[in-house]
């Protein structure tokens, strides 16, 4: 009996050890679950405001190169008169649109002259044009505003676009493109002349609603683009 009673008790012993280290094993098991749990619903969460950020930089950009398409489709129509004034860039009225840069580069630029055409100024010569009117209702905008339910511009979003174009630094083309003589007559001057013109487009997203910082700051986007622009045959 007494050696019964010697094994219950370490049966017993051993039985309350094992209970331990499966308590344990438990209580591992369980927190490496919730570990993983954490991570995945981390990157869940990044994956969603990355794609998020990625579509909003997309737009910009968009926005940006809208800047530069739409001011070379104006400036196109008339090429000698914006030439002429980006040239006399020091007797412009600032108005319509119509600025003199001030944030030239720190480097000598080819000219000082500088025009700024921006989103307004493109907006109203689009209305004009196809709705004959000039000024912009919901549906006639440039970018389309959310309306309801109803997707605009920039999806179900509440944003809004804004982009400004500088033109800078206009030269002659020499020698011009195929197909147009560098002189008339016998060795005469040309007559006409095409003109190389630098662009620089700033294009933004932001809320329509006015909100803390704290809330926008993650909100709004700004790219830069630059292209080469040949505007031509204006006269000299």
């Amino acid at each position: 009996m007494k050696h019964s009673f010697k094994f219950r008790v370490r049966s017993r012993r051993a039985l309350r050890q094992r209970r331990g280290i499966t308590v344990l094993v438990v209580l591992l098991v369980i927190a490496m679950l919730t570990a993983v749990g954490m991570v995945a619903t981390r990157s869940s969460q990044l994956g969603v405001v990355n794609s998020g950020r990625y579509r909003e930089m997309t737009q910009t950009h968009y926005v940006a190169e809208a800047g530069i398409q739409g001011v070379v489709a104006e400036v196109a129509k008339n090429p000698g008169h914006w030439i002429q004034q980006l040239e006399q860039v020091n007797g412009l009225a600032s108005g319509s649109g119509v600025r003199v840069c001030k944030d030239l580069p720190s480097a000598s630029p080819v000219s000082t002259s500088c025009l700024k055409l921006g989103y307004q100024f493109v907006e109203e010569a689009y209305l004009r044009e196809t709705f004959s009117v000039a000024s912009a209702t919901p549906s006639q905008a440039l970018f389309l505003p959310k309306n309801g339910s109803t997707p605009g511009s920039f999806g179900n979003a509440d944003i809004q676009g804004n982009f400004g174009v500088e033109l800078t630094d206009p030269r002659e083309l020499y020698p011009p493109p195929p197909g147009f003589a560098a002189s008339t007559g016998a060795g005469g001057p040309a007559t006409v002349r095409f003109v190389s013109v630098s662009m620089r487009a700033v294009g933004q997203i932001a809320p329509k609603t006015t909100l803390n910082d704290a809330t926008t700051k993650y909100m709004q986007s700004v790219e830069t683009l630059r292209a080469e622009v040949v505007f031509g045959p204006v006269p000299r």
